[in-house]
Parts: structure tokens; C-alpha cells; sequence
């Protein structure tokens, strides 16, 4: 379930990265700030998705 995790994480980052590296193209209503806060927002959002994992697996 770690390996999905982390390989769903990898792939996810990829494509992120090119969505906010193409933000003016792909996000044109968007100002700067709301760019970063969207940015802060997967941060976060992958820190989940690697760390719930992880909790489950400590519990056993």
C-alpha cells in the first residue's frame, strides 16, 4: 500500500509540476497568490496521501 502511495504520489507531483510550470496557460483567471496557495494546497495534500499510509501500517 506504501509503494502505491509513493508512485501515486510520484506521478501526481509530475503532473502538477506541469500544470503550475504552464499556470498561465492552463490557469489564466488565476492571480499569483492564488497560484502559490494552490501550490501549498498539494504540498499538503500529498503529505497526506504518503503519510495515512504509513500511520495504518505503524497501528499493526
Amino acid at each position: 500500500m506504501v509503494k502505491l502511495g509513493v508512485w501515486g504520489s510520484a506521478v501526481g507531483l509530475f503532473i502538477d509540476m506541469i500544470s503550475l510550470w504552464n499556470h498561465s496557460i492552463i490557469f489564466p483567471a488565476l492571480s499569483k497568490g492564488q497560484i502559490i496557495a494552490f501550490a501549498i494546497w498539494l504540498v499538503c495534500a500529498y503529505a497526506m496521501y504518503l503519510l495515512i499510509p504509513l500511520m495504518f501500517l505503524h497501528k499493526k
